[in-house]
C-alpha cells in the first residue's frame, strides 16, 4: 500500500492502525501529513498504544493511567504514552539500580499505579541493603540534583512496599532496618537542607514485620511492659487509601521528555493540597515512632523499638504566614497526654514541632508533610540534626484495616 493510498483510509481505521506502534514512531506518523496528525495525534490513540503495550503487544490491555480522563489534553496523553515506552524499555533491560531512581518519570509512573510495580524488585528499592560507601558513590553531585534523587528512592520504595507486601511480607529480613544508623546522616540531611523521606520505607516494613510477629509493643523492643503485644495495632495506609493522584498537583507537572519541564517540583507538588487549614484539620491523626537502640545492654545493633501508638491526634492551625502555617495540637500514647506546638512550611511542606507532655518532659520533632502524612525523626529539643528514631503520623481514615487483616493475622 503507497502512502497516498494509507493517506485516504478512514481516519477511525488510521487510529486503530496507529494504536498498535510504539509511541515513538506514532510521533514520526503524525509529522508525515496534515491528515495523518488530524487523524492520529488524538488521546484515543495514545490511550491506545498504552494499552496494547506500546507495540509489544502486551496482553491482557492494561488500563493505565486510571486517573486520567480521555478529554484531557492530547499532549499530556502523549507524555505518559512515551513515559510508558522510556520504562518498558527499562524493564527489558532488567537492571535496576540506583541509577534507575534519577529518572524524573518513575515517581509518576509509580504514583498512577502503573503496571511497572510489579516489575520492580523490592532489593532494588531497599535502602537498607547499601552501605554508605555505595550510597554515596551513587548520589549526584550538585545539591538539587541529591535531594531529587534521594526524594524518587524514598518515594518508590513506599509505594512499592504498599503494593508488594501482601506478597512479599514473608520475605521481609528479620533486621529490616539493617543499615539504618550509618545512612542516617546522608538520608535526612544535605548541606542545611533536611531530607526526611529516608526511614518511612524500611519504618513501614519494621511496623509490618512486628505485627507479623505479633511482636508491636512487646517489653524487650518497646518500654511499656504493661501493654499485650500488638493489642495496640493501629492500620497503615495502603495503596488503596491513600488518595495519591488527588494529593499530587498532576496537571502542572510535566515530568517526562516534551517540551519544557514544569516549574513545579514533583517532591512539592502535593504541599499546596496538604498544607492548608482544611486538611490540617478536619480529621484525627495517627502514628507510630520508633528508637534507634545502637550500643543499647542487650540489643542488637539491628534493633529498632517500637512504641504504642500515638492516637487521637487533633491538629489546629493557629495562623496562616505567608510562609507557615503555624501549627497547635493535642494527642496521646501510653506516656500520657501531650501537646504539639511548631510550624510547617508553605514552600516545602518541612515540619518544625515541640512534642510536650503534661508531665513536662518535651522531644523535637523534624519532619516533612510527604504524600504519605508527616514523616520525619525526633530527638532532644536541644539537638540540631535529630537522630533518635523515625515518626510516620498519618490520617487516621487512611489506615486500611481490611487490606493489613489480609497480611497480618487478627488479635486471637
Amino acid at each position: 500500500m503507497g502512502m497516498s493510498t494509507f493517506a485516504t483510509l478512514p481516519i477511525e481505521l488510521l487510529q486503530r492502525i496507529a494504536t498498535f506502534l510504539p509511541c515513538p514512531s506514532a510521533f514520526c506518523l503524525v509529522q508525515v501529513s496534515h491528515y495523518l496528525r488530524e487523524a492520529c495525534n488524538d488521546p484515543l490513540v495514545y490511550k491506545g498504544i498504552i494499552e496494547n503495550g506500546n507495540g509489544r503487544g502486551i496482553l491482557p490491555v492494561r488500563s493505565w493511567p486510571q486517573h486520567l480522563s480521555i478529554d484531557a489534553p492530547v499532549d499530556i496523553w502523549a507524555q505518559y504514552a512515551l513515559a510508558d515506552y522510556l520504562v518498558l524499555k527499562e524493564v527489558e533491560k532488567g537492571e535496576w539500580g540506583m541509577r534507575s531512581f534519577e529518572s524524573d518519570w518513575l515517581p509518576i509512573l509509580m504514583a498512577t499505579n502503573h503496571p511497572i510495580i510489579a516489575d520492580i524488585p523490592l532489593t532494588a528499592l531497599e535502602l537498607n541493603c547499601l552501605t554508605e560507601d555505595d550510597y554515596v558513590a551513587a548520589l549526584p553531585q550538585t545539591v538539587e540534583e541529591n535531594i531529587r534523587y534521594r526524594f524518587h528512592i524514598g518515594f518508590c520504595s513506599t509505594i512499592s512496599i504498599m503494593h508488594k507486601v501482601c506478597a512479599d511480607l514473608e520475605q521481609i529480613p528479620s533486621t529490616a532496618l539493617a543499615g539504618y544508623a550509618p545512612l542516617s546522616p546522608l538520608l535526612y540531611y544535605m548541606g542545611d537542607y533536611p531530607i526526611y523521606y529516608g526511614p518511612l520505607g524500611p519504618f513501614f516494613f519494621e511496623i509490618l514485620r512486628r505485627r507479623r510477629e505479633n511482636t508491636l509493643n512487646n517489653p524487650n523492643i518497646g518500654i511499656f511492659d504493661d501493654q499485650p503485644a500488638g493489642s495496640l495495632w493501629i492500620p497503615p495506609p495502603s495503596f488503596r487509601t491513600v488518595p495519591i493522584t488527588k494529593l499530587l498537583d498532576l496537571d502542572q507537572l510535566v515530568p517526562f521528555p516534551l517540551e519544557t519541564p514544569s516549574m513545579v517540583s514533583f517532591r512539592t507538588s502535593h504541599v499546596d493540597k496538604m498544607v492548608n487549614k482544611q486538611f490540617l484539620e478536619d480529621s484525627e491523626w495517627v502514628g507510630y515512632y520508633g528508637y534507634e537502640v545502637h550500643g543499647w545492654e542487650g540489643m542488637e545493633d539491628t534493633d529498632v523499638r517500637i512504641d504504642p501508638p500515638m492516637t487521637d491526634i487533633k491538629l489546629q492551625v493557629v495562623k496562616c504566614e505567608p510562609d507557615n502555617m503555624i501549627i497547635a495540637g493535642t494527642g496521646q500514647d501510653p506516656c500520657g497526654l501531650f501537646t504539639l506546638d511548631g510550624h510547617i512550611s508553605r514552600h516545602d511542606g518541612c515540619v518544625h514541632i515541640i512534642k510536650k507532655y503534661a508531665a513536662g518532659f518535651s522531644w523535637k520533632w523534624g519532619g516533612w508533610m510527604s504524600p504519605f502524612g508527616i514523616v520525619g525523626v525526633w530527638g532532644q529539643p536541644e539537638d540540631d540534626h535529630l537522630s533518635d528514631g523515625p515518626i510516620w503520623l498519618w490520617k487516621k481514615e487512611w489506615g486500611d484495616a481490611d487490606f493489613y487483616t489480609s497480611v497480618v493475622p487478627k488479635e486471637s
